[in-house]
């Protein structure tokens, strides 16, 4: 179980905003932090910063009826309101098992925006994962993910690899996603 140990928020309400000056949450060798401005409905706009910390991820997974291990940093920001939210930043893993996959290093990009109008989201998520080991083992593994939604709801994937004995191999891939 994840176990809250502290929590803090600092924040005002006026002109249909929630100014975030600091709010942030301690479970689990784990801390949230988030800060900014949230528009209270569809029409108002605000941006806010966030950060995910975590030593250990096995808490986390369990609450999914998930094993694994390893950590977990992301950091962001957001803009926009409920109707129309965009978000970018990074994600570092190290150490990451998970149902027979393991990621020695890592390091996730996102760009991308989400509208209540248009579910599926568009952007870019870029990947660079080392040591990575699922069935196969790769020293390297490098992606692009393209998420667009029109003309139709589309993912183009491009990746690259590389094998233990340095051997690489590239491909692409530019699917409709399922409804």
């Amino acid at each position: 179980a994840v176990n809250l140990q502290k929590g803090q928020i600092e924040a005002t309400v006026h002109d249909r905003k929630i100014f975030v000056r600091r709010a942030a949450l301690h479970a689990a060798d784990s801390v949230l932090r988030v800060s900014g401005e949230l528009g209270l409905d569809a029409k108002t706009a605000g941006k806010f910063d966030y950060q995910f910390r975590a030593a250990d991820v096995a808490p986390w997974l369990a609450l999914f009826q998930q094993k694994g291990s390893g950590s977990v940093e992301l950091a962001g920001h957001a803009r926009g309101n409920p109707a129309d939210l965009q978000t970018q930043g990074t994600v570092h893993l190290s150490g990451l098992k998970l149902d027979g996959a393991a990621v020695r290093n890592g390091n996730v990009k996102f760009a991308v925006r989400g509208s209540a109008e248009q579910p599926f989201p568009q952007g870019v998520v870029t990947i660079r994962l080392a040591g990575v080991e699922s069935g196969v083992a790769l020293r390297r593994l490098d992606g692009e993910a393209t998420l667009t939604r029109a003309p139709a709801q589309t993912i183009q994937l491009e990746l690259s690899a590389q094998d233990n004995a340095e051997r690489k191999t590239d491909g692409s891939s530019h699917e409709p996603s399922p409804n």
